[in-house]
C-alpha cells in the first residue's frame, strides 16, 4: 500500500508541475444539468453535497489536514435583484470580513465566448493554514455559480497550468 501511495505521490508531483504529463491526461468530464467541467483524472470527485457544494474535487495534496481542492457552490438569488456586479461586490466584501489577514491580489471581469464572469484571487489565513484562493463568479438567471480553488500558499503556484485548464473548461448550459 505504501508503494502505491508513493508512486501516486510522485505521479501527482509530475502532473502538478506541468512537465508534459498533464497534456497526456484527457481528464474526466463532469456533465450536470446546469454546467459541465473537465478535471484531471488523478483528482477525486465528491458529490456528497458537504458544506453546500455541488461537488468538491480533491487534488491529493494534504497540508496539516487540509486537502487542496476545487469546489462549486450554486446559490439561489430569487428575488434578490443581484446581477454579476452586485454579486461580485458582495463576495469581495465577505472575503475581507470572513478571512483572517485577507488580501485581494486581483479582481477582474472576464468576457469569454461562452459567458461573462468575475475572477478574484486572494490570500489569507484560516486557523494555522496560510491559503490562497481563486474564484470565478457567474450569475445566470436567478442563480450564482461560484467555482473556487483553494490550496496552501506554498503549493498554489504548482497548480497554475492545470488549474487554468479546469477553470476554462467550466461551462454553464
Amino acid at each position: 500500500m505504501k508503494q502505491i501511495l508513493g508512486v501516486l505521490a510522485c505521479w501527482l508531483l509530475f502532473f502538478s508541475e506541468g512537465n508534459g504529463q498533464a497534456e497526456k491526461d484527457p481528464g474526466k468530464l463532469l456533465d450536470q444539468t446546469d454546467y459541465l467541467l473537465t478535471y484531471p483524472s488523478s483528482w477525486s470527485l465528491d458529490q456528497s453535497g458537504q458544506m453546500g457544494t455541488q461537488f468538491i474535487l480533491f487534488t491529493g495534496q494534504n497540508n496539516a489536514g487540509f486537502r487542496d481542492n476545487l469546489n462549486l457552490i450554486v446559490q439561489d438569488l430569487k428575488g434578490s435583484g443581484f446581477d454579476l456586479d452586485k454579486y461580485a461586490a458582495l463576495s469581495e466584501g465577505q472575503v475581507k470580513t470572513m478571512i483572517t489577514h485577507a488580501q485581494i491580489i486581483e479582481s477582474k471581469r472576464i468576457r469569454s465566448e461562452a459567458n461573462e464572469f468575475q475572477e478574484i484571487v486572494f490570500t489569507g489565513d484560516q486557523g494555522i493554514l496560510h491559503l490562497k484562493w481563486k474564484q470565478r463568479y457567474w450569475v445566470k438567471g436567478e442563480k450564482a455559480f461560484v467555482l473556487t480553488f483553494t490550496a496552501s500558499q506554498a503549493a498554489y503556484a504548482g497548480y497554475d497550468q492545470q488549474n487554468e485548464k479546469v477553470f476554462d473548461s467550466f461551462r454553464l448550459k
